[in-house]
């Protein structure tokens, strides 16, 4: 009667484990991440294969989208102690972790070592992998490389962040129209505040040095009204305000630069990307 008993919950537990785990798939392939999450709470048993991946699926994807919290959590979920079956999205979250935190070439050098064999990436995270390694080919100057991950990471999602930082590889290759034209599909493609002001800004930098200041004066300003949180660019508008001689103007957007204390770049990186 005993083993009657324990076989009996045994099989309550499991069909309830296969429940969760059907219902979790379901909103998941819908995009209802968040719910998606939730219903792992629902689950008993964590320490197998088929709860380990789903978890590092769907903080990943969290995360990856730019979620705060979710990039905290994925932090906390990487470990060197993941499970065979799971071991490439464990090497995936951890390589977009070094990403989150990479300030210098040798930590961009270290993201490209991980990012050899890209295929090893699960499928639906293989966008985002061609994007970093993308990002850190251009880091480390190598921007033909650069740009034919991140064309690869644009025909499996259509992201316009891959066109600026296109446009970025552009324009270190010193060809100024290419730059230009992929900054203006940038902001075309996109109603992304951040990423239409910083194509917005490279646009009124290519302006200002070949000395074009009411034009690039222009761009400025459609950078600081698509995102004004970044002091860089109320710094530029009184730089170009300044030369063409309207220096009441210049000093007043300096002090405003002064007082903006974020850094667009910084929350560039922890949008996604930079």
């Amino acid at each position: 009667m005993k083993i009657k008993l324990a076989l009996f919950i045994l099989l309550v537990l499991l069909f309830n484990g296969c429940s969760q785990y059907y219902k979790f798939d379901e909103l998941y392939d819908k995009g209802d991440f968040i719910q998606a999450y939730t219903i792992l709470n629902n689950i008993k048993n964590t320490k197998n294969g088929h709860y380990q991946k789903r978890l590092y699926r769907v903080v990943t994807k969290l995360a990856l989208d730019g979620d705060s919290d979710f990039i905290n959590k994925l932090k906390s979920i990487v470990t060197n102690e993941a499970l065979k079956e799971i071991e490439n999205y464990a090497r995936f979250a951890a390589t977009y972790n070094l990403f989150l935190e990479a300030k210098n070439p040798q930590a961009y050098s270290l993201i490209l070592s991980n990012l050899t064999n890209i295929h090893s990436v699960p499928d639906e995270f293989l966008s985002y992998a061609y994007k970093l390694r993308g990002v850190s080919y251009y880091k480390v100057g190598h921007y033909q490389q650069a740009i034919e991950d991140l064309n690869a990471s644009f025909k499996i999602a259509p992201y316009a962040d891959n066109l600026y930082f296109i446009g970025m590889c552009y324009y270190g290759l010193e060809d100024q129209k290419s730059a230009e034209n992929y900054f203006n599909k940038t902001i075309s493609t996109t109603q992304n505040g951040l990423v239409r002001s910083l194509a917005y800004f490279q646009l009124g930098e290519m302006s200002y040095y070949q000395k074009k200041y009411s034009l690039s004066l222009d761009f400025y300003l459609q950078s600081i009204n698509s995102y004004s949180q970044a002091a860089s660019y109320s710094y530029k508008i009184a730089k170009s305000l300044q030369k063409l001689r309207y220096n009441r103007l210049s000093t007043k957007f300096n002090k405003i630069s002064l007082r903006i204390q974020k850094d667009y770049a910084n929350a560039w990186f922890s949008l996604n990307i930079n």
